[in-house]
């Protein structure tokens, strides 16, 4: 735990999944049920993340089926989370992929961009399931050679298969379990990222967790292994390996365009700049205007709060409220910290994706037990938010106001005796990208495992990074 007194500054960006009010929206994805069932008309990314389905037409959640038919096949499985597929953590310890898109194809999809980009849901083939709550899936195919797809925001694996006629093919895990490192000849893509060192948020334990980099036996970090980029803020244990700090990648819009998804943890860093400079707080603006995703927590608060002060409205004492000036804004860093007794998943998908996962307890050490989605243990809360404003964006074609406020992913108790208040919420500005914002350090300390906030994180990278849909012009 911190002393008091001290800024922290966390941003994470993420690309992100598009949330009706208070659950994640459901119209890229299928409302299909029943066996085996393959969707038509649906709309999706295959070239470039954000891989979920909307139409009508299935998109199946089921991994169970019948009898083949004649003149087809069937391909079935589970998807796993990189680094969290069975056999790569402790047994039951293992982490599926909700909402995985999968789908056949003759020909291999075209390339994610290297770059920042606008997301945006079109056509999938027509063939194509969307895994279930807990990563199952399956799916009818043609007899024969194919591209089997399986993705979720900017993790994709891509392989060919042969299937028989009548086969019924269960994938084993290493087959189904998203990448953790970049090799588009291999079939495999990952999110570009940028990850500003925490000083009390380990943020990039988690990323070692999930194999994209290393972490040692106790879940410290031990390295980026080339697979995303680690910059300076403030004090940290991996300044050798960092390429540069974080003012450095915030004054450079054509750097900072250059990721899909910027973490910076709860950190010392200075805020300086941030205050001082109109062109930083623009450039992040445009970093989200144009498609990247911004994940702020904690005391780094400002990170959001400055650039975007409409959308949170935080106790007095650490909010910067809509239309401030530099002298008004506020370095975001809220007393007294606690301990969120009764977390709650609000969104639906969350809920049924955390709910029953076995996990470490709040501290990571403890006995693994399985996780109440509707009440888990949130640790590592500084700031508090009273409210979710609905804020005018602009007006559409037909003169209609369009508002946008803030999706609740996660709620709990201030440990005070009183109500529910929003923990970790999203919101998308103008433009086409997203920003998320958690109240606590998504890694309060270094552990085996991954405790359920931990989790959640990972459940957002995944989520986050799905098209969304588009809205109406907006002047």
């Amino acid at each position: 735990m911190r002393a008091l007194g001290v800024a922290t500054v966390m941003v994470l960006v993420l690309a992100a999944c598009p949330t009706e009010r208070g659950t994640a929206s459901a119209e890229r994805r299928s409302s299909g049920s029943g066996a085996g069932s393959n969707g038509s008309g649906g709309t999706s990314s295959t070239s470039g993340g954000g891989s979920t389905s909307s139409g009508s037409g299935g998109g199946s959640t089921s991994s169970s089926g019948g009898p083949v038919p004649p003149g087809s096949a069937r391909v079935r499985g589970t998807v796993w989370a990189p680094g969290n597929a069975p056999g790569m953590v402790p047994l039951n310890e293992e982490i599926p992929v909700s909402g995985a898109v999968v789908y056949a194809t003759t020909s291999r999809p075209d390339a994610i961009p290297q770059e920042v980009y606008c997301e945006v849901c079109t056509p999938l083939p027509p063939n194509w399931v969307v895994a279930d709550a807990k990563g199952h899936f399956s799916l009818s195919v043609a007899p024969g050679t194919f591209w089997l797809v399986i993705q979720k925001g900017q993790f994709r694996l891509e392989q060919q298969l042969i299937l028989e006629e009548q086969e019924d093919r269960w994938l084993d895990s290493a087959l189904t379990v998203l990448p953790s490192r970049h090799s588009p000849t291999e079939g495999m893509w990952i999110p570009r990222i940028a990850v500003a060192e925490g000083l009390w948020d380990n943020l990039e334990d988690i990323l070692g967790k999930m194999q994209l980099g290393g972490v040692d036996a106790s879940g410290y970090f031990t390295g980026t292994n080339g697979r995303f980029d680690l910059y300076i803020n403030g004090s940290g244990d991996h300044a050798d390996q960092s390429i540069a700090d974080l003012p450095t990648l915030m004054r450079n819009l054509d750097v900072m365009r250059q990721y899909h998804i910027i973490f910076i943890p709860c950190s010392n860093g200075s805020n300086t700049e941030l205050f001082n400079s109109t062109q930083m707080r623009e450039n992040i603006r445009q970093y989200v205007a144009l498609g990247g995703k911004l994940y702020v927590t904690d005391w780094s608060s400002e990170w959001m709060d400055v650039v975007f002060p409409e959308f949170i409205r935080f106790q007095s004492d650490h909010d910067t409220p809509g239309g401030a000036t530099p002298s008004l804004y506020s370095e975001g860093d809220g007393t007294p910290g606690y301990d969120s007794q009764h977390g709650r998943a609000v969104d639906e998908r969350l809920r049924a994706w955390l709910h029953g996962q076995y996990a470490p307890d709040q501290d990571g050490w403890g006995a693994v037990s399985p996780i109440n989605a509707s009440d888990f243990y949130v640790e590592g809360n500084w700031n508090h938010i009273q409210s979710l404003e609905s804020v005018l964006l602009g007006y559409d074609p037909n003169n209609n106001p369009v508002y946008e406020q803030a999706a609740t992913w996660v709620e709990g108790d201030w440990n005070d005796g009183g109500g529910m208040h929003p923990l970790t919420v999203t919101f998308e500005p103008n433009g086409c990208g997203r920003v998320l914002y958690s109240t606590y350090h998504t890694t309060e300390g270094h552990h085996a495992g991954l405790v359920p906030q931990e989790r959640v994180l990972l459940f957002l990278i995944m989520e986050l990074g799905e098209c969304r849909r588009e809205r109406p012009p907006i002047d």
